[in-house]
């Protein structure tokens, strides 16, 4: 059993490093989008690829003095109607609440496919985004779009 199983994490919350290395593309996007945050700072993330968890968030708070806090990472979700790869991270600081956000690219892991809809044997302009199945995609509704 794992640290996260024994602390009562389900695997399907555990992020893209619980899955075997057979995992289908559409495996890993699901768990790069539903991993559970840890209010833990000093343990590492769920998530893949950079992140800002536990970094300190130099600000400071409305009477000017620093906060002194460090971030959470909160959740990550698709970036983008149309790239792929494209995600997008939101963090909390642990101590005062503000709020940080950041773009990040995941090759690795895209949250979709792009495709062409073929018309008499040509390329019709028409472009769709098909995002998998148990990703939530921000301007898509659940199960993808077309």
């Amino acid at each position: 059993m794992s640290e996260a199983e024994a602390a009562g994490v389900p695997v399907e919350e555990q992020g893209v490093r619980a899955l075997g290395v057979g995992a289908t593309p559409e495996e890993r996007a699901r768990a790069e989008a539903g991993w559970r945050a840890s209010d833990d700072l000093e343990a590492s993330c769920r998530c893949s690829g950079s992140c800002w968890h536990g970094r300190p968030l130099e600000h400071s708070g409305p009477d000017g003095v620093p906060c002194g806090g460090r971030l959470l990472h909160v959740d990550r979700y698709p970036g983008s109607m149309f790239d792929v790869i494209a995600w997008h991270d939101v963090y909390v600081c642990a101590t005062c609440d503000e709020s940080a956000q950041r773009d990040v690219r995941l090759p690795e892991i895209p949250w979709g496919e792009l495709y062409r809809v073929s018309s008499a044997g040509r390329l019709d302009p028409t472009h769709g985004t098909h995002v998998y199945p148990g990703v939530r995609h921000p301007w898509f509704p659940e199960g993808g779009a077309s």
